[in-house]
């Protein structure tokens, strides 16, 4: 295999991620494949060591500028620069637990031609938020799951609309991609973030499968303040607007919701044996409070979102209207 060829391409994005990846890429070298890699780092003017530890690393480094920076059109441009066929995405803060992450991802794709991408499963970080750690382990079975649509079956149509969240359901924090079929899709207009999940939509879309592979296994959560939780959560649901048709959550549905993940979370808190009884107590308080803004910001930002997209529509509407007259 000639230096310009490989299996599979490893593309990480990071700023001042030096921390991170000093513990991230030692396991990286490691990691057992049947096949070639490549390491493709993406820095955004990291003020750390994040490029020398790129270097240190073997990756070939590309910079892209602070106010450049997107978070899909520059993974489309990472997977551009990739020379493999299978395009691996790992965020800077998540941590392979071992080393057969990256065999166990790919081969659903090496297996079967018609896997359009796969992902991890994720694990939360010693002291997670329980919130987000019982989200982190809701979202990822210990099962092998395969999603497909068969367009050819009426039924099988309605259920995906019908659940369509858990149908999209996929993550960039760990995944992989057949290039060829990535690298050509459109960006709907507004959409900044959640590139993994629109792309997934797209996959089923053309009749590929998408499979959550349990077996490859990262550490990732994030222990968010109240406003990154609720300006992360808007961000999401004005993205989510760009390329999902459906209605905002109710406010009565919200507060339902609201209150069925609050108990959720507490039996899941309970069941859980790190903590003191006074910290346990403590995020007791907080879980109806994060869970009602998390849904909150969540359905503000698809509202906003959802505006942006009909104003958008109704707008070359009428340049269409004033072109055919």
């Amino acid at each position: 295999m000639s230096p310009d060829q490989a299996d599979v391409s490893i593309v990480i994005l990071a700023r001042n991620e030096a921390h991170n990846l000093a513990r991230s890429l030692p396991l990286l070298a490691k990691q057992k494949l049947q096949g070639t890699v490549e390491l493709i780092g993406i820095d955004t003017e990291s003020e750390d060591a994040t490029l020398s530890l790129f270097d240190t690393y073997g990756a070939r480094t590309f910079t892209v500028s602070q106010k450049d920076f997107h978070h899909v059109h520059t993974r489309l441009f990472a997977i551009n620069q990739a020379r493999a066929p299978l395009v691996v995405f790992l965020v800077a803060d998540a941590l392979p637990l071992n080393e057969y992450w990256l065999q166990n991802l790919v081969q659903p794709l090496i297996e079967d031609p018609a896997v359009g991408a796969a992902y991890s499963r994720q694990l939360p970080a010693p002291g997670c938020v329980p919130w987000e750690a019982h989200d982190i382990f809701r979202g990822g079975s210990v099962v092998r799951e395969v999603k497909h649509v068969d367009w050819s079956q009426p039924i099988a149509v309605e259920n995906y609309r019908n659940h369509i969240w858990k149908f999209i359901a996929f993550s960039d924090v760990s995944s992989c991609y057949r290039k060829e079929l990535v690298r050509t899709l459109p960006v709907p207009e507004g959409l900044a973030e959640l590139e993994d999940q629109y792309w997934c939509k797209c996959l089923l879309e053309k009749g590929y499968r998408i499979v959550l592979e349990p077996t490859s296994l990262v550490v990732h959560s994030h222990n968010d303040s109240i406003r990154r939780l609720y300006r992360r959560q808007q961000t999401y649901g004005r993205c989510f607007a760009a390329f999902v048709d459906v209605q905002p959550e109710s406010m009565l549905r919200l507060l339902f919701h609201t209150m069925e993940d609050s108990v959720s979370d507490l039996f899941f808190l309970l069941a859980n044996r790190e903590g003191t009884a006074l910290s346990k107590l403590l995020r007791a308080v907080q879980i109806p409070i994060m869970r009602f803004l998390k849904r909150l910001g969540f359905r503000q930002g698809f509202c906003q979102g959802a505006t942006v997209k009909q104003r958008a529509s109704l707008t070359r509407s009428q340049e269409n209207t004033e072109q055919s007259v």
